[in-house]
């Protein structure tokens, strides 16, 4: 008869091999009780001595300042690492790069068609247009919904592998309104309309992009996605997610300025944080279709997708 050895550190040891495995361990979770700690001491250390709390505050704000110089530091790396990969060109071609397809999600609503276009001229700008499967879904509750529709299927229905407008309809059961039931409906009728236009879509092959409606990406951004993609190797390409850095900067130079101090700090805090200590996806990121299957799309019952694929 096998006896398990359950001692404590057998345990520990397991649990912590069980976490790394499904890749759940993630650098912020200390962040939860640390602010709870931090909410605490901010309500009674006063109370405890003025001494004890002047010396809390006082920690507090070094610790602040540390992690803004590491925010800053890490973002200036990243920036450094991201302006040279944007001016060259990829060494090596994988063997498979042209089976690939991408799949871009454009969940829309009230947008203005020239914020529409622009987003769809970045895609088309692309050094690989040609792979790009572009989704774009309105609401049905969209204004001038006829109207747009015809102009941007006139304009664009060529440019790309596919091009497909979808509409989701408003009341569906188990729904609420937001891009996570968007993208649910565009990727269902996606698959859809390929199986029904003979367009074959290989899940192997095939990344998916879920973008906001008003995003310009960098002309390279799905030729490097679908050479990650390839070389992330058969145990992590079904299940990891790619996230580019996100700037704030339309129309900032036009804002207000809290406005533009928000935006900055944003992107300081996307590439500076949220990346290097991998914590969640923001607006635009992109993993295998394999995996959003998998996952069973998008959950209808949150409005955004954001952390759905951390």
């Amino acid at each position: 008869m096998h006896i398990e050895d359950m001692t404590p550190h057998s345990f520990l040891s397991r649990l912590a091999s069980e976490a790394r495995s499904k890749q759940i361990l993630r650098y912020y979770l200390p962040i939860i009780p640390i602010l709870w700690i931090v909410l605490f001491f901010s309500y009674y250390s006063w109370r405890i001595g003025f001494d004890f709390g002047d010396g809390f505050a006082l920690t507090l704000w070094i610790a602040q300042d540390i992690i803004m110089v590491l925010m800053i530091v890490l973002s200036a790396v990243f920036m450094r690492r991201m302006i040279r990969e944007s001016r060259g060109e990829l060494d090596d071609i994988h063997p498979k790069f042209d089976s690939l397809t991408h799949v871009v999600l454009l969940p829309c609503y009230n947008e203005p068609a020239s914020v529409l276009m622009a987003t769809l001229d970045a895609l088309v700008a692309q050094s690989v247009a040609d792979r790009l499967f572009v989704v774009m879904s309105f609401e049905e509750s969209s204004p001038d919904l006829d109207e747009t529709r015809r102009m941007l299927e006139a304009k664009y229905w060529e440019s790309f592998l596919a091009f497909h407008i979808t509409i989701h309809p408003a009341g569906i059961p188990g729904e609420i309104r937001g891009k996570c039931s968007n993208a649910r409906w565009a990727v269902k009728s996606a698959l859809e309309w390929t199986k029904s236009e003979n367009i074959p879509l290989d899940m192997a092959t095939t990344t998916l992009t879920s973008m906001d409606s008003d995003t310009i990406l960098h002309r390279r951004y799905f030729e490097v996605l679908g050479d990650k993609f390839l070389r992330a190797g058969d145990d992590q390409v079904y299940s990891t997610v790619w996230q580019g850095g996100l700037f704030y900067n339309f129309g900032l130079d036009r804002s207000l300025f809290f406005t533009r101090v928000t935006g900055l700090l944003r992107t300081i805090w996307m590439i500076g944080f949220n990346i290097p200590l991998q914590s969640h996806s923001m607006s635009v990121s992109s993993y295998s279709l394999k995996l959003c299957c998998d996952n069973n799309l998008f959950d209808p019952t949150y409005q955004m997708d954001d952390m759905h694929f951390s």
